[in-house]
């Protein structure tokens, strides 16, 4: 690890990519290609467990259709509203999702 796909693209991302942005030292690092569920595909087809649920933003899975057809739905309506300064209403509904299950207090 990595094989030898992740490797050349690692040469490759070297040639255009600020060194302070993404660890390219050694070993090179595993591109990843895809996911469904849980796991995770590298460029050279080995499959891994997604242990940190990309860092929060995989929480659900990948490719999970639930998720999918929720997120088609909202870019073809608005997909960015700068919350803190011109907030959407999906942002209060998720506040207020999230203020009936937060324990004691940590809603408000």
């Amino acid at each position: 690890m990595p094989g030898p796909r992740s490797r050349a693209l690692a040469e490759r991302l070297r040639a255009v990519e600020n060194p302070e942005v993404t660890f390219l030292g050694d070993p090179s690092p595993i591109f990843w290609e895809r996911g469904r569920g849980v796991n995770v595909w590298d460029a050279d087809g080995n499959r891994y467990v997604d242990l940190l649920a990309g860092f929060g933003a995989a929480v659900v899975g990948y490719a999970q259709p639930e998720l999918e057809a929720a997120v088609a739905a909202q870019v073809g309506r608005l997909q960015h509203a700068m919350g803190d300064v011109y907030p959407a209403e999906r942002k209060l509904e998720l506040l207020e999702a999230l203020a009936r299950v937060l324990p004691g207090g940590l809603g408000s």
